[in-house]
């Protein structure tokens, strides 16, 4: 009997890719823009984040997309937020900022679901 082999390699680092950028795409309460229901109620987007991120993040000023990058990268490496912060040039100011911003247009309800994964 000959057995079917097939190769991991990509599958595995699509799920990783997936991942970060749907932790990116938490980070960035992109959920709060989505048109879609189920993504508003659940505060985290539930489809495929390539398709999120493709209609949504242009939306989100750059300096808070290149924040929400660098966070996701720094967990992946498993640095401490104190590493991370100290080695970063990241611009919190405006993450900070666009968080506010979504938690008042939101009513002040900021999801934390979506970087909960």
């Amino acid at each position: 009997m000959t057995a079917i082999t097939t190769s991991t390699a990509k599958p595995q680092r699509d799920d990783v890719e997936t991942e970060a950028l749907r932790r990116c795409s938490g980070l960035i309460c992109l959920w709060g823009l989505c048109d879609k229901r189920a993504c508003r109620r659940a505060r985290a987007y539930r489809g495929e984040p390539r398709d999120c991120l493709g209609r949504y993040a242009r939306l989100v000023p750059e300096a808070v997309r290149d924040c929400a990058k660098a966070i996701v990268e720094a967990k992946w490496q498993g640095l401490s937020f104190e590493e991370f912060y100290a080695e970063t040039d990241a611009d919190f100011a405006a993450y900070c900022e666009w968080l506010g911003a979504m938690e008042a247009s939101l009513g002040g309800r900021r999801g934390t679901r979506a970087t909960q994964h």
